[in-house]
């Protein structure tokens, strides 16, 4: 019975749901692809020659971890406050 109602919510929400992971899945992609920036050979050479680039690169990368996390709060919240009536 228990496993009725919730497979019939997930159902209803499916749509939801899928949107949610496909955001996740590309945010948390542009985190990883940002950060195998830092991490490149000839970047780093280049880095080597110019002190301000490794800067910007760090400064980048945390700007791009706290939308990350800032996108990933706001989503959930979203859902929660969209399934309160269900929780309670």
């Amino acid at each position: 019975m228990l496993f009725k109602i919730g497979w019939r919510s997930f159902l209803r929400q499916f749509r939801n749901y899928m949107v949610y992971f496909i955001c996740m899945m590309t945010a948390v992609m542009i985190f990883y692809s940002f950060n195998a920036l830092m991490n490149d050979r000839l970047l780093n050479q280049r880095v080597q020659q110019d002190i301000r680039i490794e800067g910007v690169l760090g400064f980048g990368s945390s700007v791009v971890a706290f939308v990350v996390l800032f996108f990933m709060l706001s989503a959930n919240h979203f859902f929660l406050s969209q399934r309160q009536k269900e929780i309670s």
